[in-house]
Formats: C-alpha cells, structure tokens, sequence
C-alpha cells in the first residue's frame, strides 16, 4: 500500500511539472472586448486582454493554421487555401502560452508576416 500511495504521488508531481505547451484554438465566439478591439483595415492584428492573446486574420480564403515552438518562440503559420469568398471573413485565435514561450512568430502561406497592429485591451 506504501508504494502504491508513493508512486501515485510521483505521478501526479510528474504530471504537475510538465508543461502543456501553448494553446492555440479557433474561436467561433469572439470575446466582445476584443471585437471592439479589431481594426478591419488590418488584415492581420494581435490583440492582447492581459490574460490571453488573440489572433486577427481577415482573408477572402480559407485558412488551415499550422503551429509549432522552436525554442521560447510560438511559430503560427496561417496557411491559405480556396475556396474563395465573395466577403472577407475575419478568422481569430485565442493563444495562451505559458511563461517559457516569450515570442510570437507569425507567417502566411510560409512567409513572415508582421502583425499590423498590436492592441492592448
């Protein structure tokens, strides 16, 4: 019995200890704080509320996002694809990361892309 209590205790501090990594998530909902917060002139905006930062891609096409971490950066590669819209439409990423990751690389179709905008709510 000691040794079972002693290894499911150094299971759950191991599983504490590992990071989960950034999350990154399309959002269906947009927060109304950052709604507000979008400037539709930009086509690629980061808007940061103090707790999470969100990503603002406006594009006629579709998009298949692709993430990874190098190092204590986030790499977010927006990757474009048809079909075409007849309207813009406005794509947003909810991003957490946690305090190892400290950049936020974005590209489009594979090249860097500088966000237009940053935006502190």
């Amino acid at each position: 019995m000691k040794r079972l209590v002693t290894v499911l205790l150094g299971t759950i501090w191991l599983a504490g200890c590992g990071s989960s990594g950034p999350a990154v998530e399309e959002l269906d909902r947009v927060p109304r704080e950052v709604e507000e917060a979008i400037e539709t002139e930009h086509s690629l905006q980061m808007i940061d509320n103090g707790t999470a930062s969100y990503l603002v891609f406006r594009t006629y096409l579709s998009v298949k996002p692709e993430f990874e971490t190098r190092g204590s950066t986030l790499i977010i590669d927006l990757k474009e694809a048809p079909p075409k819209s007849d309207q813009i439409k406005t794509h947003v990423y909810k991003v957490e990361t946690d305090w190892k990751l400290d950049t936020i690389e974005t590209r489009i179709n594979g090249e860097p892309a500088p966000f237009a905008v940053i935006t502190s709510i």
